[in-house]
Parts: structure tokens; C-alpha cells; sequence
């Protein structure tokens, strides 16, 4: 994926996310903002309280500050994520159904964003 700054390998920002002790399950796509381009978005489902900050907070020893995820969507327990039927996530879907933009609102509210800074 490549965001303003340059390449995010996807797989390197996976493996550190699924490295945390807070992290049940959760995958990284592009998602397109039509401010900024492309953004890295985490998705998934968590152990206690997550928030974006937080999940920069503990990413940003392992990743360089363009890695740091700058969308991110809690799944609820009942929610489950595309996936084929070998059980390989579809991560287009993914990014297509959890942070597409509705025409005149943006994101959708259940996404949480911050600028590249925060």
C-alpha cells in the first residue's frame, strides 16, 4: 500500500499489530479518504478498551511513523469480517464494508481517524 509518505508493507504492520497483547484478530487495509489519499486502516476485535491513540501508542516502537495506523474500526463479538471460503479475509470487502464513504458525510461513524500527527 503505498499512503502520502511513501510504501507500508502490509505484512510488517500486521505482524506488529498482531504481535499486542490486546489484539484477539485484526487485519490492515488501504482506505481511501478523498482528503488525504490513503490511509492505513486497522480492523478487527480486541481484548478491553482500544482506541486509535492507544493502538498508535503501542505500534509506534515496532513501526516507523508512516506505518502507524490513521483509521481504525472495533468490530463488535457478533461482527465478522469477509472472508473466502478457505477463510482467507477479502480485504477488499473488508475496506469496501467497514470504511467505505457515504456522499456527503464522509467515513462512517463507526470509524475512528486521526491526522498523520496525532
Amino acid at each position: 500500500m503505498k499512503v502520502m509518505d511513501g510504501p507500508v508493507p502490509i505484512q510488517v504492520v500486521e505482524q506488529a499489530l498482531n504481535s499486542l497483547p490486546s489484539v484477539v484478530h485484526a487485519v490492515v487495509v488501504p482506505v481511501e479518504d478523498k482528503d488525504v489519499g490513503i490511509r492505513v486502516g486497522v480492523i478487527g476485535h480486541f481484548r478491553g478498551p482500544v482506541t486509535l491513540r492507544s493502538l498508535r501508542r503501542d505500534l509506534s516502537p515496532h513501526l516507523i511513523p508512516r506505518m502507524l495506523p490513521t483509521a481504525f474500526r472495533l468490530l463488535s463479538e457478533d461482527e465478522k469480517l469477509p472472508a473466502s471460503a478457505s477463510g482467507k479475509v477479502l480485504k477488499k470487502d473488508v475496506a469496501e464494508k467497514f470504511f467505505s464513504f457515504k456522499i456527503g458525510a464522509g467515513l462512517l461513524s463507526e470509524v475512528e481517524l486521526c491526522d498523520v500527527e496525532c
